[in-house]
This record gives structure tokens, C-alpha cells and sequence, in this order.
């Protein structure tokens, strides 16, 4: 079962609007059923081996539900269910729409587990983007404080975060690391090393009793990553498809797009060359977590011989903590 309830708002007055299901802000253009692809014949893949039902799984389902980060950019979460384990991967905000005035933000709409928060074995983030971290806040305290699971950066940025809503109690945060295997209530969770323009993205293997689900967090396939990355782990991503897999969450903008995108390195050069040759100041604006790209700059003014000057407080923050 997936379902995609509505979303909760964080506001800064106590006006909160309402989107109706039928809204273009709620539905986007162009959207497809979800039974677009049935009549697809694609490649065949391997056959999925599932769990013969126990006296301990007898009569339960599992649940799939995308409460956030769907057809949109933003407030990333998904919930698995089955029985009384739950978990939770990403916790994002979104921002608002133009449409939205004092609105400060989105956040996922998590009603459904009120009063199954003991049911919650842990909250796993795939990396320190504020589309998948930025609800930890206000969600975490809702929920119970569930242990959160992370890349060693991811934490860190979040920890950070925290930092700036006193009074919440400090959170349960266990550092993994790619070759770390959980068990989470019902669920096994395993770890495989995806590209990003942050550092420390991973994508997630849960093992249920019906099959394996995957979950890429965001990515893309880069073979001249930045920032002393390694490209994905096309060996265990492979290994792991052997092995079959029930349901494939895959977040990765543009896919639907022909051809491919170009390599962080190749922006690399680009902005070497746009550095170089300019004969005065040059002001440079990008996301504050996208530390591989602020690498690559300071990297190429120290060799352009230039000064560089960070502004910007989540700039700043994000920089000390890398």
C-alpha cells in the first residue's frame, strides 16, 4: 500500500492554509496513475525470493508510504510498516510556494503514528540535506525520540541543526558506517555508497519478510566524483539486484530525462575557467551543504591565487563541521 497523505505546515503565525487534494500545488502537472506502467514490458529481472509466511508473520502486510518527497522537490520521508515494527527513512522539509505567504516551511504529515510511536525502531537518513534532515526537529520530539541512524557528516550536520531549538532533549544519534548491518524490529537494514554533491549519500537495503525493499536516498552514477569520493558501489548495487528485490525507491532528479548528467569534475573545470579569467571580485552563490562544489572553489582560488571570504551562517557551520 502506498499513500501519500498531506502535509503539515510550520508557520511563523498561527494562519495555516490548507491545500485540497485537487490544488496544482497538491497534484502536479502531468502527474500519471500509478497503474501507468502496466501495460510496460521492460527487461526481465530476477525473480523475487519472499518469506514463507511464520506463525510470527501469518496475516501482516507490509506498508509503504511516502509521506513526503514524491513528484516533488522536498520533505523527503518514507514509512515502512509491517506488524509493530516501523521505520522511518529521511525527515525533510520543503519550502513554500509563492502561493503560501507566512509559511517558513513544510513538513511531513505524520498522523498516522500517533500512538504507535513505541512501534518506531529508528529513523535512517541517507544524507545531511535539509530536504531529508530538516524536519528532525519538530518531528523527532513529536515521535518519541527514536534512535536516528547516519553517515558520520550527516550526523554532524544535524547534531549542529539542533543546536538551535533550545529545550528539546538531545537526541539518540548512532554513527554507521557502509558496512554496518542493523536489525531494526522485524527489519534488516544494509548500507551501499551512492554519489551526491554532498559527501557521506548512501542508499539503503531493508530486508523484510515479504522481499527486499531499496531505497537510493538522492544520486547519480558520477565515475570522476569529487572531494576524495568514491564512485557507487556498482559491485554490491549489482550483487544486491542478483539477489532480488521487491520495490525499487529511487530519487534522482531528472531521471525521467534522456541521456545522462556530467560529472562533478567537468563542473570542476568549468569553474576553474570562470575563476581564472575573471580580473576582480567574484561572487559565488550555491547551497550551503553542497561542500563538495565550496571545495572545489577554494581548491581553484588558492591555485588562481585569490582570497576567498565565506559568508552565510548554515555556510559557515557546514564548513567547520566538514
Amino acid at each position: 500500500m502506498i499513500s501519500q497523505p498531506r502535509s503539515s505546515f510550520a508557520s511563523a503565525n498561527s494562519a495555516r492554509p490548507n491545500r485540497t487534494p485537487n490544488s496544482p500545488a497538491a497534484k502536479p502537472q502531468g502527474a500519471q496513475p500509478f497503474n501507468s506502467m502496466r501495460n510496460f514490458r521492460g527487461p526481465s529481472f530476477p525473480r523475487v525470493r519472499t518469506t514463507i509466511p511464520t506463525p510470527a508473520t501469518f496475516g501482516k502486510k507490509l506498508r509503504v508510504m511516502v509521506v513526503g518527497g514524491l513528484e516533488e522537490i522536498g520533505r523527503n520521508c518514507t514509512i515502512l510498516e509491517y506488524g509493530d515494527d516501523i521505520i522511518i527513512i529521511d525527515m525533510g522539509l520543503q519550502f513554500p510556494e509563492e502561493d503560501m505567504p507566512g509559511i517558513d516551511y513544510i513538513i511531513p504529515n505524520m498522523n498516522y503514528l500517533k500512538g504507535k510511536e513505541k512501534n518506531i525502531r529508528g529513523v535512517i537518513i541517507t544524507h545531511g540535506h535539509y530536504d531529508h534532515i530538516g524536519g528532525i526537529p519538530h518531528l523527532i520530539p513529536v515521535l518519541g525520540y527514536p534512535p536516528i541512524y547516519g553517515l558520520p557528516l550527516t550526523n554532524a550536520i544535524i547534531k549542529k541543526r539542533q543546536e538551535d531549538y533550545k529545550g528539546l532533549r538531545p537526541l539518540s544519534i548512532h554513527n554507521v558506517n557502509l558496512e554496518n548491518k542493523l536489525k531494526l524490529g522485524i527489519f534488516e537494514v544494509e548500507f551501499f555508497h551512492l554519489n551526491h554533491n554532498i559527501p557521506d549519500s548512501m542508499g539503503i537495503k531493508v530486508g523484510t519478510p515479504e522481499g527486499v525493499i531499496i531505497h537510493t536516498g538522492d544520486w547519480k552514477f558520477d565515475y570522476q566524483p569529487v572531494a576524495g569520493d568514491a564512485p557507487a558501489d556498482l559491485q554490491k548495487i549489482a550483487k544486491i539486484g542478483s539477489e532480488g528485490v521487491l520495490a525499487l525507491l529511487s530519487d534522482s532528479t531528472n531521471a525521467s530525462q534522456p541521456g545522462h548528467q556530467i560529472s562533478e569534475s567537468e563542473i570542476g573545470t568549468n569553474l576553474e575557467d570562470i575563476i581564472k579569467k575573471v580580473p576582480g571580485r567574484l561572487i559565488i552563490g550555491t547551497f550551503a551543504s553542497l561542500l563538495s562544489r565550496i571545495k572545489q572553489m577554494i581548491e581553484i582560488a588558492e591555485k588562481a591565487g585569490k582570497v576567498v571570504a565565506i559568508e552565510g551562517f548554515s555556510m559557515k557551520n557546514n564548513i567547520e563541521i566538514a
